[in-house]
């Protein structure tokens, strides 16, 4: 039976051989098991019927004949099957396809065909408002996809009107939305049916004491400390575009803004424990998330450590002066006066605690705590010496040699006056000859202040070579309320 708009029509009822099963419509047919029923329908709409989307439906009762044989019961073991029928009676236009995310934002054709996301955030997608603007037409299916094969994936059904996807590698990545109308008609591609996301990553924050990767470090109440923020990257491949340096007392204290450079340089004169923060931020506008933090110990300077070490085969001796002393003298620390009290000069007592004996490849050390205020200085000494030879060409004069200058007599020949040696050149012979230099020593001095694990202060290079024997290097320790002057470090 056919029910329904009456554009539409049963043209015949054919069985699969092609035999004409004689009936059209509220008719009986009787066939058997697996047998084949085709119906021709014709869509025919009228002005009566209208150009708008009509439906009918063709609607099959069944039942077996065999039923009480079988025991069954033909009214409620077959039911009804209806086949539904739709048609468009004037032009079908394809339907649009419209992108929304988040779900609920304005539609794509307002401006959304771009947006940002963060790594491993669940994006939404909303195909809502997307429509057909044929009479009685709608949308009727969805299909989305990635542009890209890698780097995103979606989390769950792609043919719903919303959907969902997770990022898990940075970068520029296109959606793409199809919607199917009842026809089966396809969308077109348009710009609403895209939607590029960016996957951003926030920026990674590095802090280390300048010239070194220390995050702790000990200096000297007045000491400088210059901070290095270099090392900061962006995960997303941007770039890094400020830096907020923070301080804060340890352990606790609010950390207050502080510089707004890559690399700060900083006095501290008030001794304490100290938080210094980096922030950065990219050029998406992200901050920063992970701690970056460096410890500041500032001291004051109650304790130093001065090493000796040398190239040179010789030997060299490390001698720590109080101000006021000699080498030698009695205010003089060495290996020879490991401990000299130097107290009542209210200057402590110093230690020569460590003496080189594989001629400086392993340090002479001296340690000196509760020094006063003064200059102190520090010599290395040339004690033993090495020599290096070589051959070169040495002029050599001769006086009388036949042997060397030759005979100078015209008339008689050296054989009658080589007994008298009185007719011989006098001459200047080059001759190889094996020559000896002393070795010249090169010190360097490395001077730790407090307990700090990195020297403080290393001086070496050619201001602290010494070429013989007997001659020395050195250099002044200066310390003032408290805090050593700096040094250069060559």
């Amino acid at each position: 039976e056919l029910v329904g708009s009456a554009a539409f029509s049963i043209e015949s009822l054919t069985w699969g051989n092609g035999a004409s099963a004689d009936c059209l419509s509220g008719c009986t047919l009787k066939g058997t098991p697996g047998e084949v029923l085709v119906a021709n329908v014709q869509f025919a709409p009228t002005e009566e019927t209208g150009g708008s989307l009509q439906s009918a439906a063709i609607i099959i009762k069944h039942d077996d004949k065999d039923a009480d044989r079988t025991g069954a019961n033909s009214g409620l073991d077959y039911p009804e099957f209806n086949i539904y029928l739709k048609g468009n009676g004037g032009d079908n236009n394809p339907p649009f396809a419209v992108i929304q995310s988040p779900h609920g934002s304005a539609p794509a054709q307002q401006g959304t065909h771009y947006r940002t996301a963060m790594l491993g955030e669940t994006i939404v997608l909303s195909g809502t408002e997307s429509h057909d603007d044929d009479s009685g037409d709608q949308v009727n299916a969805y299909a989305w996809t990635l542009a890209q094969s890698s780097g995103c994936h979606f989390t769950g059904d792609t043919d719903l009107a919303v959907a969902s996807l997770v990022c898990d590698v940075p970068g520029e990545y296109t959606v793409n939305l199809e919607v199917l109308d009842l026809f089966g008609v396809h969308s077109l591609p348009t710009p609403d049916s895209k939607l590029t996301i960016k996957i951003m990553q926030e920026p990674v924050a590095v802090a280390f004491v300048a010239g070194s990767e220390l995050t702790e470090v000990t200096i000297a109440v007045g000491g400088a400390l210059q901070l290095d923020g270099s090392d900061s990257y962006d995960q997303d491949g941007g770039e890094i575009v400020a830096y907020r340096w923070f301080i804060a007392d340890w352990p606790v204290g609010d950390a207050v803004p502080w510089y707004s450079t890559q690399k700060p340089t900083h006095e501290f004169m008030e001794e304490g424990e100290y938080a210094v923060y980096l922030e950065v931020e990219d050029d998406d506008g992200l901050v920063s998330e992970n701690e970056a933090m460096i410890r500041v110990s500032v001291v004051r300077d109650d304790k130093i450590r001065i090493e000796l070490t040398w190239t040179n085969s010789g030997d060299m001796a490390l001698h720590y002066l109080m101000p006021g002393g000699s080498i030698g003298g009695e205010f003089d620390c060495n290996a020879d006066n490991a401990q000299p009290d130097w107290t009542e000069e209210g200057h402590g007592t110093p230690q020569f605690t460590k003496n080189s004996q594989n001629h400086g490849l392993d340090p002479e050390e001296v340690v000196h705590e509760n020094p006063g205020d003064g200059s102190y200085r520090v010599v290395a000494y040339y004690t033993d010496s090495t020599t290096y030879c070589y051959w070169t060409q040495v002029s050599t004069h001769y006086e009388n040699d036949c042997d060397k200058c030759g005979c100078n007599s015209s008339s008689f020949g050296c054989w009658w006056c080589d007994s008298l040696d009185i007719c011989c050149n006098a001459c200047d012979v080059l001759e190889p000859k094996q020559v000896c230099e002393e070795n010249p020593a090169g010190a360097t001095f490395r001077i730790y202040i407090n307990d700090s694990q990195y020297p403080t202060y290393t001086l070496s290079g050619s201001s602290y070579s010494v070429d013989h024997k007997g001659g020395y290097t050195d250099f002044t320790l200066n310390r003032i309320d408290g805090v050593y002057q700096p040094l250069g470090n060559e």
